[in-house]
């Protein structure tokens, strides 16, 4: 777990920019860009060293049923 570190400066941290784009033949398909503001932190132990806790159990919940909603879909439109 990271939380804000109020014995450093905000002026430690540091602000990344960055774009990305993609092309096919020519044609523009894709246009990112971000901007992050990199913060000092104080950083805690995780409860699990593995990490593994109900977070991870939700996580895995959720994505099965994306999965099963994209099957149903699947199924829905013939493929």
């Amino acid at each position: 777990m990271a939380g804000a570190d109020r014995s450093r400066r905000l002026s430690e941290g540091t602000v990344v920019q960055g774009s990305v784009r993609a092309r096919l033949l020519g044609l523009p398909l894709l246009r990112l860009e971000a901007t992050f503001a990199l913060m000092p932190a104080a950083i805690s132990p995780s409860p699990s060293p593995l990490g593994a806790g109900k977070g991870l159990a939700d996580a895995v919940r959720c994505i099965n049923d994306g999965a099963d909603v994209l099957a149903g879909v699947q199924r829905n439109n013939g493929h």
